[in-house]
């Protein structure tokens, strides 16, 4: 038996800006098109379609509720320097409503039973993403890069924060973010008749709301001291708003198990003047007669 102890110093510098990461717009592109066509099948008439039509909602008609991304963005210089009084959170479920239409509902009851199994995000989670806070300026900047922040979130479908003007306060404004989640939880079975060995797997992205993922599998393998092994792990993200994240996994292999913590912050705004990490991983070799051969 034997043990490596590794402490290894990912990163840990200064900047003045750096260029902040943002989604890859392909895949959105190519989800959409996705989309438009299961759509488009589901308006046939045969029995498939009409079966499709049951998982499929369609927004034909103008919601009252509808909101027009592109005149929004104009409309945040016309803010600028206002005071925030009042900041409102609206976690919109899975299915029914999004972003720019909020009013919606669903439309079948394959998507009610859906939002029923869904936990959705607490709002104190979105709000320690924000930029800016109660009683601050309002800033243009600060809204467009938290709505970027945000919807980098594993968890985050879409986003999207809007002023509201205050007829008694011409000096203020207030602000409402609508967000709407992602369905967090999958998993897998995999199983091998011939040399019987197999694995089961399940992650949540968005463990009981708080925005942590929890992953954790069984594999079955004869080559194991009892049959079988197990992995897995648990992150926390945006520590107390420090968008500091941490890690601790627990991994197997046939001759090895590995084991760590890991603590870090990463680059994910050009607001940040720093970011790094640091780790500490174990591992322990066991059947050192596999290694010797």
């Amino acid at each position: 038996m034997w043990r490596i102890l590794a402490v290894s110093i990912l990163a840990l510098c200064t900047s003045e800006r750096m260029a902040a990461q943002t989604k890859q717009d392909e895949t959105r592109d190519s989800s959409g098109t996705v989309v438009q066509d299961v759509i488009e099948y589901s308006k046939r008439d045969n029995f498939f379609s009409r079966l499709l039509k049951t998982f499929v909602v369609v927004d034909d008609e103008q919601q009252a509720g509808t909101i027009h991304p592109g005149s929004n963005r104009k409309m945040l210089h016309s803010f600028t320097g206002k005071v925030i009084r009042d900041i409102t959170v609206e976690i919109l479920d899975v299915f029914g409503g999004s972003v720019d239409s909020p009013n919606d509902t669903v439309r079948s009851w394959l998507q009610t039973g859906g939002n029923s199994l869904h936990v959705n995000t607490k709002e104190w989670l979105i709000t320690n993403s924000l930029l800016f806070s109660q009683g601050e300026a309002f800033v243009p900047f600060d809204i467009e890069e938290s709505e970027r922040i945000i919807r980098r979130s594993p968890y985050v479908y879409d986003v999207r924060i809007l002023p509201r003007k205050i007829a008694t306060s011409a000096d203020s404004v207030d602000i409402i973010v609508y967000v709407q989640d992602l369905w967090s939880i999958y998993g897998g079975v995999t199983y091998s008749p011939g040399n019987g060995t197999g694995r089961t797997w399940v992650n949540d992205i968005n463990f009981l709301g708080f925005g942590n993922e929890l992953k954790g599998g069984v594999e079955v393998n004869q080559a194991y001291p009892h049959g079988w092994d197990w992995n897995g792990g648990y992150s926390v993200n945006n520590i107390g708003k420090t968008f500091i994240a941490a890690n601790i996994f627990y991994s197997s292999v046939i001759d090895r198990q590995e084991y760590g913590i890991m603590v870090g912050r990463d680059f994910i705004s050009q607001v940040f003047s720093w970011g790094g990490g640091v780790s500490q991983v174990w591992q322990t070799s066991r059947f050192p007669a596999v290694r010797d051969t």
